[in-house]
């Protein structure tokens, strides 16, 4: 992915070459957003036409997603156990 961005002059002295960008969610409406992690004070500023390093973030929608898939696993290992517990009261064994 490549995404361009207009940097101010003034703030560009705080964005290092060794500094890190990731794209995250703005809250729970999903509105993205880059954070800029500014990298060690003492390495060079960035400058006109330089490149920074993405990191990868997890959204919301990917915990929502496996917290459904884990919520879906857990019904079916509850149904089974009920499953079990009626047989046992029933002494039909399994």
């Amino acid at each position: 992915m490549r995404v361009y961005f207009k940097i101010e002059k003034n703030a560009q002295r705080f964005i290092k070459k060794d500094s890190k960008i990731t794209i995250a969610s703005d809250g729970l409406m999903g509105n993205k957003v880059a954070i800029i992690i500014p990298g060690i004070i003492t390495h060079k500023e960035i400058e006109n036409n330089d490149f920074v390093s993405i990191t990868i973030s997890v959204s919301v929608d990917d915990i929502l997603i496996e917290f459904n898939a884990t919520t879906t696993n857990a019904a079916i290992i509850l149904e089974d156990l009920l499953v079990i517990m009626n047989n046992m009261r029933l002494e039909k064994g399994q």
